[in-house]
């Protein structure tokens, strides 16, 4: 049971590290953009155009919220299959949710159990004893949560109010 509880710990922690991986630069672009520099957004962009899977994840982030822009699902979305493709797990994790939910998109059960393979093929679960049900249990609850978020606002926390 202990080296269950450690593994969960470690899952989680591996999804706050690829949360936290941001280099400085794109970090301090976020605070910028949060206070509507648009130089900033458009340097983000262009690290994007660069393939940089942080930067991509980070545009996701801030078009699904409406971080200093339009909140828009679709283009968040596309940001994030993006930062997917170039092995970024963030953008894996939040694509595979909308289109499980259908928020923004058509619901497309398979295209979220495709990019929730790849999610599992980048964090490489094999490296941990933990049960595929008890991973999935994890992500079903934080899906859940940020449900609720996108149904009540006061979920939200005040750094995305926008």
């Amino acid at each position: 049971m202990i080296k269950r509880k450690w593994s969960i710990l470690f899952l989680l922690g591996l999804s706050f590290a690829s949360v936290c991986q941001a280099g400085d630069d794109i970090d301090a672009l976020y605070s910028r953009i949060a206070q509507k520099d648009i130089q900033a957004l458009n340097e983000l962009k262009a690290l994007a155009k660069d393939n940089n899977a942080q930067a991509l994840a980070e545009l996701g982030f801030i078009y699904e919220y409406g971080v200093s822009v339009s909140v828009d699902i679709p283009q968040a979305i596309k940001y994030y299959e993006q930062a997917c493709d170039l092995d970024g797990d963030y953008g894996c994790f939040n694509a595979a949710y909308f289109y499980e939910y259908g928020i923004g998109t058509q619901k497309d059960i398979t295209q979220a159990k495709t990019l929730a393979k790849q999610l599992r093929e980048k964090i490489n679960l094999s490296n941990i004893n933990l049960d595929k049900k008890v991973s999935e249990r994890i992500i079903g609850s934080v899906y859940s949560n940020k449900l609720e978020a996108y149904r009540d606002l006061s979920f939200r926390p005040h750094f995305i109010q926008g």
